[in-house]
């Protein structure tokens, strides 16, 4: 298939051409872009699950230790399951 600008008589053409193959190229990067971007935030949005188990194994264990209180306890609990 024959370009508009192999033809070097009709730079107008060519410029027109180069222009509009430069802006798909833009939006194609800027779609590129924004996936990796949501990719990422989904994936920081969500924490591990070994991390909320690890975090309540130690609210569990500062309880039974008697380091934090009942209160302190639950509301911490609640905290951590609410990330998930």
């Amino acid at each position: 298939m024959k370009s508009q600008c192999d033809d070097a008589r009709d730079s107008e053409a060519c410029h027109s051409e180069v222009t509009k193959l430069e802006k798909q190229k833009t939006d194609a990067v800027a779609r590129f872009e924004s996936r990796i971007v949501a990719t990422r935030v989904s994936a920081a949005a969500e924490p591990p699950a070994s991390s909320v188990e690890s975090r309540l194994k130690t609210v569990n264990d500062l309880f039974s230790r008697g380091l934090i209180s009942q209160e302190e306890y639950d509301r911490k609990r609640r905290e951590i399951m609410s990330g998930i």
